[in-house]
Formats: structure tokens, C-alpha cells, sequence
């Protein structure tokens, strides 16, 4: 099965910290994100569907150097071990940002795009913005106010926005509304500069009157462009008010300039991997065999969910049929998982044989001292017997290397002369039979 993967700005957790203000931004990836705009074009992957044997873990990963990871069961890190049928889900965030939402954020397009408290500069003896309260697009501060430092915009060749402070708190600078998409993280930044020296400006930024981080100073070094940098997330708005106010009431300086005013989603990627976790196959050919020469022995190895069998000769089928004495071997295979097992088959004669010596000398000489049996084979159980000459019982045994050392029951040795015995037995195919015979004692 292929890889899955879903590319969204959507993320419906809090991925980084909602209220970073200026320099306690705690992420400094992100710092100049803002100019690192583009497509969402580079997604992860957690490798292809995977088929696991039952006890192994898989380790999956979309990889290290994302800003933020989250797995479908809440698990914040770059690595999971999975050992577990399922599908598995993780949403990562770039540091790459999307489109800006503001519009004319940079005021190339001059002073367009947006609403004040503030009123366009209307001249006055040290040129345009000689009144408080006023503002201007320009190149450089200088240009609209003789007193001004010549400060030049954010990137050094653009335009800017200047203000003359007014000594009107919470006075509205610059408003606009802005369509986002919702359940988004944002990353909010603008750039402030002090024009004049004294009394620099202190800026508060909202979004929809809520506070974003706490209020930003301008720097008190004129044409010193300083960053205002938070993340925030759109919860369930589609569209929000964005608004920066100038909270310094000084009459005196309070001058200052901003750029590049940016709210532009971060690039979230979700992808998923499926595992399946397969069993092992259960595979039992049975005990070690012995057998009749001729009498095949059927091996039979069927296994449910079983893909593929192999023999030791290399043979694929279920079922294997054993004519030779030696080991046989399978294996059994479910996918990846395989089990094996393996019996060894006898083949010996068959057909019972019983031999035993009709002469002993149990005359403690050592040699031929006990009547005991010559040959037995094919047999499972026996009972023996052996009787005098007038039918007395004198020894009995069940065991197959019984020895008889020419002693009654009561352990005293018997006469010489010639015994009876008779040997009942069981096969090892089941049937049952008796043998007689007679055996000597010579002393």
C-alpha cells in the first residue's frame, strides 16, 4: 500500500507558544522567518505501510528539525516505537511561512490598505508631519520632518511608515482586517524604529482587542530597527481585526517608524503510516516416527493465513510425503512471518521376531548363565512364563531383556532337566500372539 500524506495550514493544537513578545521570543528559528515565504512543497514521510511479525516494534519518524511534532496519541516527540496494528498519524510545523495576510504590510503600496486614529501629514514648518498625531509613507524619515533622523526602511531601499506621536493614549496607528483560515497557527512580526531619540514610542499590538504579548519599546538609538515577534492561532475566526496603538502620551519625541507588518500562517504538514502486525503461523508435524519399510508417512503442515510452505528438497506444498528414514524440515510462512518445524522418521523391520536359547548353565562359571532373550523385536508388551515338568510355575517377567538365573520363587536353584516356557505378547501393529518352546538346565 503507498505511503499517505495530507499537506494543510490547519493545525487544531497549540504548536508553539501563544504570547511571545519581542526579545522573550523563545523559538529563534523563527526569528527572519517572515522573509522565508513560500509553498508547502517539502513534505515528510513516516516511510511506506509496513507489515510487522507479531512481538516486533517499528521505529517511525518524519524526520529531525521540525519546530513542533504531534502523533495522534498526543505524543510530542520526533520518534515513536509502534508494535500494534493501526494507522499512524503525525502533524509537523515548518518554520517556512505562507502568504502574508496583511495587505500592503510593507507600504509599497504608499499609504493604502489600512485605517488610523492618525491623520496624513499636512505640512508645517519643519516640513510634512510638523503636527502630532500625523504620518506619512516615505523612503526616509528625514524627508518628512526636517528634525527627523534620516532613517532609511527595514530593508535599507523601501518605504516605511512614519509617525509624529501624538500624546493620545491608545491612540489607533494602524488597523486593518485580515481573512485567516481557522484552527491556524500565525506568526505575527513588525519592525519599529525610533526617529527622534527622546521619549521613544511604546507599542501595543491586539487582535480583535485581545493583547498580543506585552507592550514593545522602540529602541532609544534612532534608525535602530527592532523586531516585535509572536505566534498566535486563529481558534475559530475566519477573519480579525489587527491593531497597533501607541500607549507613550510624551508631547516631546515619541517619534517613530514601522515596516513590514506580516501575519502569515506556518507550513503543517500531517502524514501517516499503516502497520499491520501479523501472527506467526503455528506449524506442529509431530513427534520423531518410527515405521514399516513401505509405509509412507504423511507430514502435514497446513496452517491457516499460511502464503507460502517450503520443504527441505524445496517442495511448496501443505502436505509432504516421507518414504525414507532421515529429518524432515518445513517452513511456514504468513507474509514475513515464518515459523519452522521439523520430526525425524525411522524406518525399521517390522513383524515380530522373538529368539530365545533353549540351553543355560547356571552354574556361576559365568558363560550362558541366564536364560535371556536372544532377539526381540517388533513387540510392545510381553508376559513370560516358564514351568517345571509337572506344570509348577518357577519364574514369570514383563520386561524385554528379562534374565532368569535358574532360581524358583522362593530363590532356591532348581533341578537340571528341561523347562516349558510360553511368551505372550502385543505387537507394535496391535495384535496380540503366543510362542512356546522349552530351554534345558545344565549345571
Amino acid at each position: 500500500m503507498p505511503m499517505h500524506v495530507i499537506i494543510t495550514k490547519m493545525s487544531t493544537y497549540p504548536l508553539l507558544p501563544r504570547s511571545i513578545g519581542g526579545w522573550s521570543f523563545l523559538l529563534s528559528i523563527l526569528i527572519g522567518a517572515t522573509e522565508a515565504r513560500g509553498q508547502c512543497n517539502n513534505p515528510p514521510t513516516l516511510g511506506n505501510d509496513t507489515t510487522l511479525c507479531a512481538g516486533e516494534t517499528l521505529l517511525i519518524t518524519p524526520g529531525p528539525g521540525f519546530m513542533s511534532y504531534l502523533w495522534d496519541n498526543g505524543s510530542p516527540f520526533n520518534l515513536r516505537a509502534v508494535s500494534e496494528t493501526g494507522t499512524y498519524t503525525c502533524t509537523v510545523q515548518t518554520d517556512v511561512l505562507l502568504e502574508n495576510a496583511v495587505v500592503n504590510g510593507d507600504f509599497s503600496e504608499g499609504a493604502a490598505g489600512f485605517t488610523s486614529d492618525y491623520v496624513p501629514g499636512t505640512g508645517g514648518t519643519w516640513g510634512l508631519l510638523s503636527a502630532e498625531g500625523t504620518y506619512a509613507v516615505t523612503t526616509n524619515a528625514q524627508n518628512v520632518h526636517n528634525n527627523f533622523s534620516p532613517c532609511n526602511d527595514h530593508s535599507g531601499s523601501g518605504n516605511m511608515l512614519v509617525v509624529n506621536g501624538a500624546a493620545t493614549a491608545g491612540a489607533t496607528i494602524w488597523c486593518q482586517t485580515v481573512p485567516v483560515t481557522p484552527n491556524t497557527d500565525y506568526a505575527f512580526s513588525t519592525w519599529l524604529s525610533s526617529v527622534t531619540p527622546s521619549n521613544p514610542a511604546v507599542l501595543q499590538f491586539t487582535i480583535d482587542g485581545v493583547l498580543l504579548g506585552t507592550p514593545f519599546t522602540a529602541s532609544g538609538t534612532t534608525c535602530d530597527w527592532q523586531e516585535f515577534h509572536v505566534t498566535w492561532n486563529s481558534g475559530a475566526s475566519t477573519s480579525v481585526q489587527l491593531c497597533i496603538t501607541n500607549q507613550n502620551t510624551a508631547e516631546d519625541g515619541n517619534d517613530f517608524a514601522l515596516d513590514e507588518i506580516t501575519l502569515s500562517p506556518f507550513c503543517t504538514y500531517t502524514v501517516s503510516i499503516d502497520v499491520d502486525v501479523q501472527p506467526f503461523p503455528v506449524v506442529e508435524l509431530g513427534p520423531d516416527t518410527t515405521t514399516c519399510p513401505g509405509t509412507p508417512i504423511v507430514l502435514d503442515a497446513t496452517t491457516a493465513n499460511a502464503t507460502a510452505y517450503r520443504w527441505q528438497d524445496g517442495s511448496t506444498e501443505a502436505l509432504f510425503t516421507a518414504q525414507d528414514s532421515g529429518l524432515y524440515r518445513v517452513e511456514v510462512s504468513n507474509g514475513r512471518c515464518s515459523t519452522t518445524d521439523s520430526l525425524r522418521v525411522r524406518y525399521s523391520d517390522c513383524g515380530v521376531h522373538i529368539a530365545l536359547p533353549n540351553v543355560f548353565t547356571p552354574n556361576g562359571d559365568g558363560p550362558n548363565a541366564v536364560f535371556t532373550p536372544i532377539a526381540m523385536r517388533g513387540v510392545q508388551r510381553i508376559a513370560l512364563s516358564v514351568f517345571n515338568r509337572w506344570g509348577q510355575e518357577v519364574f514369570s517377567s514383563a520386561s524385554f531383556d528379562f534374565g532368569w538365573s535358574g532360581r524358583s520363587f522362593g530363590g532356591s536353584l532348581v533341578p537340571e532337566g528341561v523347562y516349558y516356557w510360553t511368551l505372550a505378547y502385543t505387537s507394535r501393529e496391535g495384535e496380540e500372539g503366543e510362542q512356546h518352546g522349552t530351554v534345558t538346565v545344565l549345571r
